[in-house]
């Protein structure tokens, strides 16, 4: 499973350094430290470290629960921001980032509700 994701990783990239390059953007990349440390931080703890933390959520509680990864990075992406970036935190996205957080509270409660069967037409068995 590691190596298929780091293959559409690969090519993914791949795909889109040729975009990049087709239309022409090529002229403005630049490095300089900081964009190198951010390049070096994406690559650690973006794709090896997120993935492999997804893999074993996958192997450990229930997929519902390891689904939830996409519903809490982006407030942790916003949290982040605010907190190293100083960026800004308004009322309306902190109220949604509450809303995305109760609602990833309440899915182990409905998973450990009891499943009921379908019922069946009167004859059948």
């Amino acid at each position: 499973m590691l190596a298929a994701a780091a293959l559409q990783m690969l090519f993914g990239g791949i795909c889109l350094l040729a975009v990049a390059l087709a239309s022409g953007e090529a002229r403005s990349l630049a490095f300089s430290p900081v964009t190198s440390g951010a390049l070096v931080y994406l690559v650690v703890f973006g794709s090896v470290a997120g993935f492999s933390a997804y893999a074993y959520t996958l192997k450990h509680p229930p997929v519902a629960t390891a689904s939830l990864y996409a519903c809490v990075n982006p407030v942790i992406a916003v949290l982040l921001g605010t907190a190293v970036l100083q960026g800004p935190l308004s009322p309306r996205l902190a109220a949604a980032g509450a809303v995305v957080l109760i609602g990833m509270a309440l899915v182990p409660v409905t998973h450990a509700m009891p499943r009921h069967r379908p019922l069946k037409p009167h004859g059948v068995r």
